[in-house]
């Protein structure tokens, strides 16, 4: 499979509003979309043997997955502008250290930000070809 794919949790108003900005600020149209709750996404780990723990975006970029801030640091890595340079300042960061931080705000996301009762793609309409179902 040639797609960078990103596979986040399409109740979490938190994932919802960043694959918004991930779309807003993704001018080469690197990356494509699945909610985790998805058939798409559950077909892709099972067929992958990749474990989906529900607390973290998954990526598969360049034929690899990729969770927590890694997965993270790729794809501010192929935005544009500051996105780059904050990948770039991130990525000094030892990794324990942002998967740490990443865990209590992924664990937390609903407290903090809310979710929804299920995942509309139709809200995404004009970039629809982007989303796998």
């Amino acid at each position: 499979m040639k797609e960078n794919i990103i596979l986040f949790d399409g109740e979490c108003n938190l994932c919802d509003n960043t694959i918004r900005y991930i779309i807003k600020n993704d001018k080469l149209k690197v990356f494509k979309f699945s909610s985790l709750q998805s058939d798409f996404a559950k077909n892709l780990l099972i067929s992958n043997k990749i474990k989906d723990s529900g607390e973290t975006v998954i990526l598969f970029y360049e034929n690899s997955f990729f969770i927590e801030s890694d997965a993270m640091l790729i794809i501010l890595k192929n935005l544009k502008g500051f996105n780059r340079f904050l990948s770039f300042i991130l990525g000094l960061t030892p990794k324990f250290f942002r998967d740490f931080f990443y865990r209590i705000i992924s664990k937390n996301r609903y407290k903090i930000f809310g979710n929804k009762t299920y995942c509309n793609h139709k809200e995404y309409n004009e970039y629809i070809e982007r989303f796998f179902q």
